[in-house]
């Protein structure tokens, strides 16, 4: 946006709606020159922008998302037709999603009664071109001509201030949707004109906060048409257009609450009945092995067996068995977590509920030699995302200059194995040396021939309009885009339309990934268990003996985790992730591990880059200390006061 902004007089506001990432605190440092605003409370879409608007003093106000990249040119070209087309009330541009494909929302009609019905329906879907059924979406437009048109979008919605001025500000009932739609409205009832510009593309990442398809999404985008269709069409049949909104909303949050919960119970479904069924065969069998047929009791499959099944399902999904993206190494990491806490619990179990601890231990290995076969399967079929026949990692090339193309390959190879560095495209054929693939002209056949899975693009080196354009053309092929910010060292990312953008520091914060999350939690119950069986071995060697056994129930309770924070920790300009209190520290690492980190960084070493290997590194290091009384807390207390006092400064 900086460089679009170059040469033209400019004011950039910013209205932070109380985010907690911290990143007011980078607008404020890295960029003075933006006008930043500040709210207490998440004021909504339209108020938050209202607040900017009232301050702008141009003769234009651009509304732009803050997860878009505008090319270089895009306001010139938006001004200069503005400018030439005095009754334009509005303008949006052609916009594309982070995988390089047009999104229809570039160019809408207004949400009529019927043009609703056949997109509430799936009309529109079935008819993507039809100027009757797509009137939703305008499919009748061709999407690279300029075309007047009903409705902007709120991405990128260019407005001129005397147009404001006559009909007033966003509507402010609408909290996140709608308002777009009813400001269009207005423009056009004030006798001005709405314009879909294509001559300029803008990437959206649509990192909205209610993903697309979620029942949250769904009800609050049909009650802002509800909220819409009683502001404008009072008179004419609202009351049947809010009956269909109303039945549309129970019927598509109908259908997407049972996709949602088919989507996440269907893996831990079929993993339940491979295991049941291995029960029912392995309980027989064994009686015929070291016993005599009917052995045990009948009712033992629809009883006990269940509660084992259910038992080690349940430990897969904290371990990260039923993550989005899963890899064999972590399916074992998580079978063996299931195996021991079944063995485990088992073997605390009172006398009802032990049967055979062999068929226990049989039915551990039937886990592994049955879910991991299956799960290759459904990964063959496209069940499951997993690269298979591809190889374990992403193959990835990168756009730019050699020193921007090195700094992407420095940072992927510091992530181990998780990605197959191809080599480097350069953007002028002067550039090329021997290490490099080719041109950016030549990226369709390097992605083609080298089975590339992402492409990284320098921004510091390669210009949005270069990037969009290569996009596009790339966006055929299935391949994945990251953009490389060279000075935060961030990624930024969205593979699909529907996908949230991300913003990816790799490792950074890795401790608040879920799957991590999960993990930890699993590793302390573990070792609770496991403390508590082996505390004979273990209490002689504990300082604080009385307060060991309260430490191991706090921690299966949820009120403490084994490792924790540091309250030596003393930076305050990075605000890390929620921890529990810890019994141990991380600053309780074992020398080696934090020997090239100053010690005041040790808390945001471990936030980014967590290591479940490290957690029992540290415990078994440090047994002696298992008995602490003293609690590690999320933060400490004068960073805390530091943080608010911070922020009630900043208001």
């Amino acid at each position: 946006m900086q460089k679009a902004a170059k040469g033209l007089d400019v004011e950039v506001f910013v209205v932070d709606n109380n985010s907690t990432d911290g990143s007011y605190a980078m607008l404020r440092d890295s960029f003075p020159w933006v006008k930043l605003i500040v709210n207490h409370e998440n004021v909504g879409f339209s108020k938050a922008n209202n607040q900017a608007i009232r301050q702008a003093e141009g003769e234009y106000i651009l509304l732009l998302n803050p997860d878009t990249i505008v090319q270089e040119d895009s306001f010139r070209k938006v001004i200069a037709f503005m400018d030439e087309h005095p009754k334009a009330g509005g303008l949006g541009v052609r916009m594309i999603d982070g995988s390089g494909k047009f999104l229809p929302e570039s160019k809408r009609g207004f949400p009529t009664p019927m043009a609703s019905f056949y997109k509430i329906f799936g009309f529109t879907r079935l008819f993507p071109r039809s100027s009757v059924f797509a009137r939703y979406y305008l499919g009748h437009l061709p999407e690279d001509k300029t075309n007047r048109i009903d409705v902007l979008a709120g991405a990128f919605m260019l407005l001129r201030k005397e147009t404001l001025d006559q009909i007033g500000l966003l509507d402010e009932t609408f909290f996140m949707y709608g308002e777009d739609i009813d400001l269009s409205y207005r423009i056009q009832q004030a006798g001005y004109e709405n314009y879909y510009f294509p001559e300029t593309t803008i990437i959206h990442y649509k990192g909205e906060s209610t993903r697309k398809g979620s029942f949250n999404y769904v009800r609050l985008f049909y009650k802002a048409m509800l909220i819409f269709v009683r502001k404008h069409y009072a008179t004419s049949g609202a009351w049947l257009f809010s009956l269909m909104i109303r039945l549309a909303i129970f019927f598509r949050a109908s259908l997407s609450l049972l996709k949602r919960s088919l989507q996440w119970l269907w893996k831990p479904l079929v993993d339940a009945v491979l295991m049941f069924a291995g029960f029912s065969w392995l309980v027989p069998a064994w009686e015929q092995i070291a016993h005599e047929p009917g052995y045990y009791p009948r009712d033992l499959l629809h009883t006990v067996i269940p509660i084992y099944v259910l038992l080690f399902v349940v430990t897969l999904l904290l371990s990260g068995a039923y993550n989005r993206h899963w890899r064999i190494r972590g399916f074992l990491r998580s079978w063996f977590t299931a195996a021991l806490v079944l063995l485990v619990t088992y073997s605390l179990m009172g006398e009802t509920f032990r049967f055979s601890r062999a068929i226990m231990i049989l039915a551990a290995g039937w886990g592994l030699i049955s879910l991991l076969p299956a799960r290759l399967v459904m990964a063959k079929l496209g069940w499951l995302n997993y690269p298979v026949g591809k190889g374990k990692n992403n193959r990835i090339v990168s756009v730019g200059a050699h020193a921007q193309i090195q700094k992407v390959k420095e940072v992927l190879v510091s992530q181990g194995n998780r990605f197959q560095w191809l080599g480097g495209v350069v953007l002028d054929e002067k550039d090329e040396t021997g290490d490099t693939l080719g041109t950016l002209a030549q990226l369709q056949e390097i992605v083609r021939i080298n089975h590339v899975d992402e492409i990284v693009y320098c921004a510091e080196d390669v210009s949005a309009g270069e990037m969009i354009r290569s996009m596009v053309q790339a966006s055929s092929q299935s391949v994945r885009f990251r953009i490389f910010n060279s000075e935060g060292g961030f990624f930024i990312a969205s593979h699909s339309a529907n996908d949230v953008g991300d913003l990816i520091l790799f490792d950074i914060n890795a401790i608040s990934l879920p799957e991590n999350r999960r993990r930890k939690r699993a590793l302390d119950v573990i070792v609770s268990l496991l403390g508590f069986i082996l505390s004979p071995f273990i209490v002689p060697f504990v300082h604080s003996k009385k307060f060991y056994f309260s430490n191991i129930f706090k921690v299966l309770k949820g009120n403490k985790t084994w490792v924790g924070y540091s309250s030596e920790e003393t930076e305050t300009d990075i605000e890390l992730p929620d921890l529990l209190p810890g019994v141990l520290s991380c600053a309780d690492a074992p020398t080696q591990w934090k020997s090239h980190v100053d010690v005041k960084k040790i808390n945001t070493l471990y936030a980014k880059d967590y290591r479940i290997l490290n957690d029992l590194e540290i415990i078994r290091r440090n047994i002696s200390k298992l008995g602490n009384t003293k609690s590690y807390d999320t933060i400490p207390e004068e960073r805390e006061n530091h943080v608010e006092g911070d922020r009630a400064r900043r208001y």
